[in-house]
């Protein structure tokens, strides 16, 4: 925990220097945003809390960052008897985000996942990561020199189990919400035994805040997880 209730982390698989500059800069612009209005980036959809990835690259010295640009994947279905050349396709690639040393491509996906005492609290963490997953597997080789499968995961919680006691619904409990970050958080990897072995960050600014909450449910944060993918399609040569 840090001040202001703010619980934010950051690890990084292997001894990977570039990357834990872009997570830190993204929870930092988060942060930015979130100390800015009386808002979140999290609770939209995919592209609105992508491009806080991509801000976030722009605001190292030297980086640079390029979303939802044309390329070519790798086709996944043939058409029997047709020939399909270099069996490649156009489509594009969700990000890409270059720093003086090294180079990433992103394919991400995002899951509003439900978590509390009813809820088994991965099952849409779980599909958005098979697809990101395969849709990171569609990049070519070449397209950067990291490719990830990029999960950001948004735990919602019903109003109802994190009100104060004597509070009216709309009030939120910091113990409480803490009470079920937690264990999922743990669960998912990301506290606790082996979460040093895994790529992710997190951040829920202000636990409790009442302003990150809508339709019945409280929206404390965003996780941000990364699969790696080391084979992608290379093209064929002539």
């Amino acid at each position: 925990m840090v001040a202001e209730s703010t619980w934010t982390s950051v690890s990084t698989q292997e001894p990977n220097a570039e990357l834990h500059k872009l997570l830190t800069a993204w929870l930092a612009t988060i942060e930015r945003y979130t100390t800015s209005f009386q808002d979140n980036p999290w609770w939209y959809n995919e592209r609105a809390i992508l491009s806080t990835l991509a801000g976030a690259a722009w605001t190292l010295d030297g980086w640079v960052a390029l979303e939802e640009f044309t390329t070519s994947k790798r086709m996944r279905t043939l058409s029997p008897g047709v020939d399909h050349g270099d069996k490649l396709r156009n489509g594009r690639c969700d990000l890409y985000v270059r720093s003086p040393e090294i180079s990433f491509a992103f394919e991400a996906k995002q899951a509003n996942q439900p978590i509390g005492a009813r809820a088994d609290g991965y099952s849409y963490i779980a599909l958005a990561k098979q697809a990101a997953w395969h849709d990171a597997g569609d990049l070519q080789a070449h397209e950067a020199n990291c490719r990830f499968a990029a999960t950001f995961v948004v735990p919602t919680i019903p109003l109802k189990e994190v009100c104060p006691e004597g509070g009216k619904l709309g009030d939120v409990c910091e113990a409480k919400v803490k009470s079920y970050l937690e264990p999922w958080l743990e669960s998912i990897g990301c506290i606790g035994d082996g979460s040093a072995d895994r790529d992710f960050a997190f951040i829920f600014p202000r636990i409790g805040n009442a302003d990150y909450c809508n339709k019945g449910r409280h929206y404390p944060g965003v996780v941000l997880l990364l699969e790696q993918r080391l084979r992608a399609t290379r093209r064929s040569a002539a």
